[in-house]
């Protein structure tokens, strides 16, 4: 890859994957509540990081569907 414009892409698609995951890190430790920490939540891989946000998922449309406070 030595085009100007494909390096410009790669670097922008990183930079919004990097987005992405720092956005879940923080979404997962706010929902946790400080049940996890930072540097807990930066060191699990990403299908515990996955599972995490796809039981949060869940909780949050039950949540939703029954009207009961989100513990």
């Amino acid at each position: 890859m030595t085009d100007p414009e494909d390096i410009s892409i790669y670097f922008r698609e990183m930079q919004t994957e990097q987005n992405d995951l720092r956005y879940a890190i923080n979404t997962m430790m706010w929902s946790m509540r400080g049940s996890l920490s930072r540097q807990e939540a930066w060191t699990l891989s990403p299908d515990e990081r996955n599972d995490i946000m796809k039981i949060m998922k869940e909780h949050k449309e039950l949540t939703e569907k029954t009207g009961l406070a989100l513990l």
